[in-house]
């Protein structure tokens, strides 16, 4: 199964892309939370890596990550971590830049 395919025809995504980048607004579902964390799961530490040299805010970055990561964190800070971490992760930014 890729982002663009569906695990089966009968599951409905109602309009969720996996490869797009997720509403703010939405960055406290329960299921959003979820992918966000699969994404960050997956894809921050590559990027990190790649990345820490060429931007000042790695070590923030790093920072909410461990954050997003404790157990301790409220569960609505760690939804909007995850989301600032998920849209650092995408390959692909939400808002081009100009």
């Amino acid at each position: 199964m890729t982002a663009r395919t569906k695990a089966s025809p009968h599951v409905k995504t109602g309009g969720f892309n996996p490869a797009e980048a997720l509403d703010p607004k939405r960055a406290l579902v329960p299921a959003v939370i979820k992918v966000n964390e699969e994404r960050v799961r997956k894809g921050f530490w590559p990027k990190i890596v790649r990345t820490a040299a060429k931007i000042p805010f790695a070590s923030e970055a790093v920072a909410v990550w461990f954050c997003a990561r404790d157990p301790a964190t409220p569960s609505a800070a760690k939804g909007m971590m995850l989301a600032a971490l998920a849209y650092f992760v995408m390959p692909a930014d939400a808002i081009p830049d100009v």
